[in-house]
């Protein structure tokens, strides 16, 4: 069987062309684009509808599910948490319009929940919705159209901060919230002194407050709380002196990840968990 080669000379050409490909670079991806989704000037109306015709304000508890809907709380404007869909429009998703019932234990419908200042909102591996809420001390579950309290509507005297309780117990200034795989739930108080706790099973756990080994300070005031993505710290932040904290969930001391603002600054200090957190 005959074989057939190319001649040296159109063998020459192909491997320079491709030592040529070779060093092109490739194009640098394109720039972030940042763009408004809802929300307008002090002058625009509230309401809902159109998101880029609503007002809004004192927007907290940013969380997106797996369909692309974005949930947010507005305190001052609608005192309501609002679903903004894929379609740019905007509704109340959770919030009396008049009065309505600081929610406990008993199954209420969403419509029903006076809320005093939303502050963290996650969603679980099951799709079961939870709410943090500053004013009233409550931590809230929210399954299809119903809400309940799962942590925080009995009064704040629990047997001591550091055993565990059933819930619900009293919560006192419960921030943000951070949820590992699992479905366990670490709220950040930001009570006199500020201090981490579990809720899981029913059952309210201590996780650290300024006795824990290496706890941030006098001056710490929490911000914000995450799980990292393997689920062996947590992650929190402290805009009394601007640092990221870490926790690790196995067992150890607290100790300061970063700093980004020199002591003193007048800022609060947020921040997300990328996949390398």
């Amino acid at each position: 069987m005959a074989e057939y080669l190319d001649p040296p000379a159109k063998r020459r050409k192909i491997e320079i062309e491709e030592e040529e490909n070779e060093d092109v670079d490739a194009p640098d991806p394109p720039a972030p684009q940042v763009r408004l989704l809802a929300g307008v000037t002090y002058d625009g109306p509230p309401g809902f509808g159109n998101a880029l015709e609503s007002r809004f304000s004192n927007i907290t508890c940013l969380a997106a599910d797996a369909d692309g809907a974005i949930y947010f709380a507005d305190r001052n404007v609608t005192a309501a948490v609002i679903c903004l869909l894929k379609d740019g429009t905007v509704s109340k998703y959770a919030g009396a319009d008049n009065g309505g019932l600081e929610t406990d234990a008993i199954v209420r419908p969403l419509s029903d929940v006076r809320f005093g200042w939303p502050k963290s909102f996650l969603i679980g591996p099951n799709g079961t919705k939870y709410l943090s809420d500053f004013i009233n001390d409550n931590i809230y579950a929210i399954v299809g159209n119903n809400i309940f309290s799962i942590a925080g509507s009995e009064p704040h005297d629990q047997p001591t901060a550091t055993e565990p309780a059933p819930a619900p117990w009293g919560f006192q200034k419960p921030t943000r919230m951070a949820m590992t795989r699992n479905g366990s739930i670490f709220v950040l108080e930001a009570s006199y002194p500020p201090r981490i706790r579990k809720v899981e099973n029913g059952v309210i756990s201590y996780v650290a407050d300024p006795s824990y080994p290496g706890w941030p300070g006098p001056s710490y005031q929490p911000q914000v709380i995450v799980a990292s993505h393997d689920d062996s710290r947590l992650l929190f932040s402290d805009s009394g002196d601007h640092s990221i904290w870490q926790l690790p969930l196995a067992g150890g001391p607290i100790t300061r990840v970063e700093t980004y603002l020199p002591p003193g600054s007048s800022a609060n200090l947020e921040f997300v968990c990328d996949a390398g957190a």
